[in-house]
């Protein structure tokens, strides 16, 4: 049996069919490869999701709380129209979820160690050589707001 990915639109769908005899070590081989390239277009996708300034700050206000449209946009300082079409995309990508309660809308992490993620990768820019000293101090006081430790009901907008 051998497992075949075809891609529908947006997603893959796996079929498993018969293998022909002999195939075995060349058919392990294409579908490694096959693997290997599909879950590095997943993971670009998602890169790609998350390379907006305004999506990776939604992520981390999110990080260990729901929030409204109205607190991510006290938060972030920015229109309620970008608000929303940033939770948009998050949300048709998996990244967000929503619960209703009446008319307000609360959004989540579908996964809350996305955020974890994200500072590491603020970590991982602090190491660079070239990253100047005001970019430096600037990831530090983000690290140091979104942080394990951090409340998120404390901080205000920066």
């Amino acid at each position: 049996m051998r497992t075949v990915l075809s891609f529908t639109g947006q997603f893959y769908n796996q079929q498993t069919l018969p293998t022909p005899l002999g195939v075995h070590e060349f058919s392990y081989n294409l579908f490694a490869m096959q693997d290997r390239g599909f879950a590095t277009k997943e993971l670009a996708t998602l890169l790609g999701v998350l390379a907006h300034p305004e999506r990776i700050r939604i992520v981390e206000e999110l990080r260990s709380s729901e929030l409204d449209v109205a607190s991510l946009q006290k938060l972030l300082e920015i229109p309620h129209s970008r608000v929303s079409q940033n939770l948009s995309i998050l949300r048709s990508h998996r990244i967000v979820a929503e619960r209703r309660e009446g008319r307000h809308v609360h959004y989540r992490l579908v996964q809350p160690r996305i955020a974890a993620w994200l500072l590491e990768a603020m970590s991982f820019l602090e190491g660079e050589a070239n990253v100047t000293e005001e970019i430096r101090l600037a990831l530090g006081k983000a690290r140091e707001r979104w942080g394990p430790s951090a409340d998120p009901l404390a901080h205000s907008a920066t």
